[in-house]
């Protein structure tokens, strides 16, 4: 192996991965596309925003310029630049506002037009030269900059798509960043190549990634130019390797869907089934290096919550005629989904509700999101360490989400609340903690933060302890010529 190649294993690889930007966000896919997409701005593993398609931007009260790079292109020559960044943020925003609006984006000049109508021509998205400029007609506190990170929000090149906007092919990815993809198994292994056409890409970075599907297992003592991230709920230690901890940002959740038709419509029944799972989830112990029980969203924020109405233990409740569907994590699971399924089972059985658990092994990112395909999904998202209303907006009132329930609005109203006005945080999060437990559509499980094996030729100055996703042009290794 070459000096510049990197070999990077994730155990949290379930089967092929998909090379579509609806599936950018999940993050066995993001790992394979964010390296190949250029975003107008980046965040390295500090979480200092940083300029990278967009050498510089500005912001003028509701006003925020962005000067494109000039030279920029796709790998198949497509110039990246103002006019054309435009037009791939257009095609994105059509997608994600297709159900709901897009968070902090609704705020753009013209938004409600250009949803009722399809054209962008008096949205406040505007090319002029080199300049791309965003106006916004009212105020917000944050998220512009992380969504603009997002590789949604990034360059995606026109060969990607049908002439129906539609994704072209969940195998291939025409880049717009740093890398391009190169050979790869399915779901086993994938190679990504670093553009030595790319004037962004630092040539200390690695050149060649290999990514593979795989854990501490994989590594044998003295391997070198290798990373692994792994969620084992034990910490492994290997001669030769640095371990480094991360902060415990990922929620798993029980999520049951209420739309119409279905047995969690209800309101009563979410409320028979979050006395019986809350008092089971109360009783068990589970807590490992990794992964820790919770009743809470956030790992380092409480409030103190009343009980709901309680439903007599002589009230009889209806069964369903036909048993729950369930969607968990595909075989073998770990011990926090398997704490989390117990959890489940005892909950359902002491109810007396038949169910199935669906533990197939092909899901798509938009199959786990459609609440009418489960009455329950036991899934999680990286939540952050602390109540944001960007972060909430898109897991609760965004196609980029995880499309947890909010049965009541309230959970999407107060993130347009929190965002236009002063409010507390310390209120922001207790109304927040409340709504979801009086909805009782959404249920904590567990944290989990997981930790990287780094081998010592690698310079880990170069990663922050605050990384929560790799950026592999940020790596450096060490005595590197």
């Amino acid at each position: 192996m070459q000096k510049k190649d990197l070999t990077f294993y994730y155990d949290g690889i379930r089967g092929p991965i998909s090379t579509s930007i609806y599936d950018a966000e999940y993050y066995q896919s993001n790992i394979l596309l964010a390296p190949m997409i250029g975003t107008l701005v980046v965040y390295f593993s500090d979480e200092r925003p940083t300029p990278y398609v967009a050498e510089s931007w500005s912001q003028n009260e509701l006003t925020w310029t962005f000067n494109i790079r000039p030279g920029l292109t796709c790998e198949n020559g497509e110039p990246i630049t103002a006019a054309s960044f435009r037009e791939s943020l257009l095609r994105s925003l059509k997608w994600l506002s297709q159900h709901s609006d897009q968070p902090l984006f609704e705020k753009l000049v013209g938004y409600e037009d250009f949803i009722n109508s399809g054209n962008g021509d008096k949205l406040g998205l505007l090319a002029e030269g080199e300049q791309l400029i965003f106006k916004f007609r009212e105020p917000f506190r944050s998220g512009f900059l992380e969504y603009l990170s997002m590789a949604p929000f990034g360059y995606i090149c026109r060969e990607n798509f049908n002439s129906d906007l539609s994704w072209k092919d969940k195998t291939k990815f025409v880049s717009s960043g740093g890398y391009v993809l190169g050979d790869y198994i399915p779901g086993v292994e994938y190679a990504l190549n670093r553009r030595e056409d790319y004037s962004l890409v630092d040539q200390n970075s690695p050149k060649h990634v290999i990514i593979k599907s795989g854990g501490a297992e994989k590594l044998s003592s003295q391997q070198k130019s290798t990373i692994v991230e792994t969620t084992n709920s034990q910490k492994v230690e290997v001669d030769g390797f640095n371990v480094i901890k991360q902060i415990p940002m990922v929620l798993g959740v029980v999520c049951l869907s209420e739309q119409a038709g279905k047995w969690f419509e209800s309101h009563k029944l979410r409320k028979a089934f979050s006395n019986v799972y809350k008092a089971h989830l109360r009783s068990a112990e589970f807590d490992t290096f990794t992964s820790h029980k919770t009743e809470f969203f956030f790992f380092n924020q409480e409030t103190e919550l009343s009980p709901l109405g309680l439903i007599g233990e002589d009230e009889d409740l209806p069964a369903p005629q036909e048993p729950l569907i369930i969607r968990s994590a595909p075989l073998p699971l770990s011990d926090r989904v398997q704490f989390g399924e117990d959890i489940l089972k005892k909950t359902l059985d002491t109810l007396k509700w038949p169910y199935k658990i669906d533990n197939s092994a092909v899901a798509s990112v938009e199959q786990m999101k459609d609440l009418s395909r489960y009455d329950i999904r036991l899934i999680g998202a990286e939540v952050g360490s602390g109540f944001e209303g960007w972060v909430v907006g898109m897991l609760f009132c965004s196609e980029m989400g995880a499309n947890w329930p909010d049965p009541s609005g309230r959970v999407c109203q107060l993130v347009r609340d929190y965002e236009k006005s002063s409010m507390d945080i310390k209120d922001a999060i207790d109304r927040f903690n409340t709504y979801l437990h009086e909805d009782a559509a959404l249920f904590p499980v567990y944290h989990r933060g997981g930790y990287y094996l780094v081998s010592d030729d690698i310079d880990i100055s170069s990663l922050s302890p605050l990384i929560t996703r790799i950026r592999f042009d940020e790596i450096r290794f060490k005595n590197n010529d």
